[in-house]
C-alpha cells in the first residue's frame, strides 16, 4: 500500500503551494524538510512500520483499531515523517 504526504512547497517567495507525495517502504523519503509536512495518511506496510516504530518509544501516537488506514495532522504527522526519514529497508 503506501503512505500518502500532504505538504505545503514555497518555490516562489510569498507564493505557496500544496504538494501531494506518494511513499513506499524500502523508497528514500521524499521530502528533506519536514517542517513543511502538514498531514499524512498511511495504509499496508507503512502503516504497520510506523506502528510497529512508535509501540517502541517514549512518543506514542494516536491510532485506531477500528480502521485500515490512519491519518495524522501537524506535528504528529512532523514526526512521524522525522523518523521515516531516517528508515532504511531491511530488505
Amino acid at each position: 500500500m503506501s503512505l500518502f504526504i500532504t505538504a505545503h512547497d514555497i518555490g516562489v517567495p510569498s507564493i505557496e503551494r500544496r504538494v501531494e507525495i506518494e511513499w513506499h517502504t524500502g523508497e528514500s523519503f521524499p521530502i528533506a524538510n519536514v517542517e513543511s509536512i502538514d498531514s499524512i495518511q498511511a495504509d499496508g506496510d507503512e502503516l504497520d512500520l510506523i506502528i510497529r516504530s512508535f509501540t517502541t518509544t517514549h512518543f506514542t501516537i494516536p491510532v485506531s483499531t477500528n480502521s485500515r488506514v490512519q491519518s495524522w495532522y501537524g506535528d504528529i504527522a512532523k514526526t512521524i515523517c522525522f523518523y521515516l526519514k531516517s528508515y532504511r529497508s531491511k530488505a
